[in-house]
C-alpha cells in the first residue's frame, strides 16, 4: 500500500477514535467537581445541570451541608407519578440552595426542604405537580424568591410545622388547585412580600393554625376563587400591610377564630359576597383591625367577633405667618372622655395618631368617631375643634400670639 494512503488512513482512524472516546467521556447530568449526578442519585456535592432529566422516582436527594443544585434552566420531569416522590429534596441540612430549575409532575412536591436551616430556593418554575410546588417543613431562614409555583394539584407553596424566619419574596402562585401560598401549623416571624397569588381555587394567601407574628405586605391577590386572604384558627398577631385584594370569588378577607391581626393601608374591592367576613368556629376571641383600608363598608359580615375600623389623624400647628410651632400641646379627647396628649416637633406636626370610626360585631356597627381636639401653647391663644371621623383626617391649627402691652418707662420711682 502506498505510504501516503496508509498515513491518511491512520490519521482518519485516530480522529474517529478520539471523537468516540471524547463522546463517551463527556460529562452529563448535574455535574459536580467529582461526579455526574442523575435522577435517583444521592447528591453530596454542589452541581450544575447540563441537560434535561426524566425521573422514575425522587430525582435528587441532597445530603450534605453547604450544597447547591443549579439546574441551569434545565428540566426535571417525573415520568410516572407515584406517592412520596420529590423533584429535589433535602432533610436535616444547612445552607442548601436550589436554583434555575423547571420541575413538574411530581406527586408530593416539586421541591422539599425538611428541617433545613438557612438556604435559598431561587428562580425556579415548579408547575403541574400532583401535590405542592414548594414545601418547607420545620425549616428556618430560607429565602424563597422569584419562583413560579403555578397549576399544582394542591398549593403552590406551603410552609408548615413551625418553620420560622423565612422570607417569601417576589413569587408567582397562579392557578393552583387549592391555595397560592400557605403558612400553617405554627409558622412564625416569616415575611411574605411582593408576591402575586391569582386565580387559585381557594385562597390567594392562607394563614392557619397558630401561624403568628408574620408580616404579609405588598402582595397582589386577584381573582382567587374563594378568598383573597384567609386567616384561620388562632393565626394571631399578624401584620398585613399594603395588600391589594381584588375580585375574590366569595370574600376578599375571611377571618375565622383568630385575633389581633391588623390590616393596614390595603385595598379590598370587587368581592362577590363581601369584602370582609369574620366568624368564630372555636369559641374563642375574634377581634381584628382595619387601619386605612379601602373597602365597601356595606359588604362586611360579622357573625362572631369584632372588626375595628380605624384611620390616621395628622395634625399640623402653625403661626399666623405660616411658621411651624414647635412644642405645641395637642390634646385628643374621644367620646368616652379618654385623653391623649401629643407635642409638635420642629416641623409643627405631631406623631401620626390613630382614631376609630366604628366597631362592628354580629349586632351591627357602633360608631365611636366623635373627637374633640384642643391645641395650646404658652404665649398663644388656644384653639379647639370637634371632629367626626369617616376616613383619614388632617387638621391644620393656626395659633395667634397673645399681644403683650409695651413696657412703661418711668422717669423716677419714689
Amino acid at each position: 500500500m502506498d505510504k501516503r494512503i496508509l498515513t491518511i488512513l491512520i490519521i482518519v482512524i485516530g480522529f474517529v477514535m478520539g471523537f468516540v472516546l471524547s463522546a463517551n467521556f463527556a460529562r452529563a447530568g448535574c455535574v459536580s467537581e467529582h461526579y455526574d449526578f442523575h435522577c435517583g442519585d444521592i447528591v453530596n456535592e454542589s452541581c450544575v445541570m447540563n441537560l434535561d432529566l426524566n425521573s422514575s422516582g425522587t430525582c435528587f436527594h441532597i445530603i450534605t451541608n453547604n450544597t447547591f443544585v443549579d439546574c441551569n434552566q434545565h428540566s426535571i420531569h417525573l415520568q410516572t407519578p407515584n406517592p412520596y416522590l420529590y423533584g429535589i429534596m433535602s432533610l436535616f441540612n444547612e445552607n442548601i440552595t436550589i436554583t434555575n430549575c423547571k420541575i413538574d409532575n411530581f406527586w408530593d412536591a416539586g421541591i422539599l426542604l425538611d428541617h433545613v436551616t438557612k438556604g435559598a430556593i431561587i428562580n425556579n418554575t415548579v408547575f403541574n405537580n400532583r401535590g405542592i410546588g414548594i414545601l418547607l417543613t420545620a425549616s428556618s431562614e430560607i429565602l424563597v424568591e422569584r419562583n413560579n409555583v403555578s397549576y399544582n394539584g394542591f398549593s403552590g407553596m406551603r410552609l408548615d410545622m413551625s418553620s420560622y424566619n423565612d422570607s417569601i419574596i417576589n413569587n408567582l402562585a397562579e392557578g393552583n388547585h387549592i391555595h397560592g401560598i400557605v403558612l400553617i401549623e405554627g409558622i412564625q416571624n416569616t415575611t411574605v412580600v411582593n408576591n402575586t397569588a391569582r386565580n387559585n381555587h381557594q385562597a390567594g394567601i392562607l394563614l392557619q393554625s397558630a401561624s403568628v407574628n408574620n408580616y404579609v405586605a405588598n402582595n397582589d391577590l386577584s381573582r382567587n376563587w374563594l378568598y383573597g386572604l384567609a386567616i384561620f384558627y388562632n393565626a394571631d398577631n399578624n401584620t398585613l400591610l399594603k395588600n391589594k385584594i381584588d375580585s375574590s370569588g366569595q370574600y376578599g378577607v375571611y377571618i375565622s377564630s383568630s385575633k389581633n391581626n391588623i390590616f393596614v393601608d390595603s385595598i379590598i374591592f370587587n368581592s362577590s359576597l363581601g369584602d370582609v367576613y369574620s366568624c368564630d368556629e372555636m369559641n374563642g376571641e375574634v377581634y381584628n383591625t382595619l387601619l386605612n383600608v379601602s373597602f365597601n363598608k356595606d359588604k362586611v359580615n360579622v357573625t362572631n367577633g369584632t372588626i375595628y375600623v380605624k384611620w390616621y389623624l395628622d395634625v399640623y400647628v402653625q403661626e399666623v405667618n405660616g411658621t411651624p410651632i414647635n412644642n405645641a400641646q395637642v390634646t385628643l379627647i374621644d367620646m368616652f372622655n379618654n385623653r391623649q396628649d401629643f407635642f409638635t416637633g420642629q416641623d409643627g406636626t405631631i406623631p401620626r395618631s390613630i382614631v376609630e370610626e366604628y366597631s362592628q360585631d354580629s349586632q351591627g356597627k357602633s360608631y365611636t368617631n366623635f373627637y374633640h381636639i384642643i391645641v395650646r401653647k404658652f404665649g398663644f391663644y388656644s384653639v379647639s375643634k370637634y371632629l367626626h371621623v369617616f376616613g383619614n383626617e388632617f387638621v391644620s391649627a393656626t395659633l395667634r400670639r397673645i399681644a403683650r402691652p409695651p413696657p412703661v418707662k418711668a422717669d423716677s420711682i419714689d
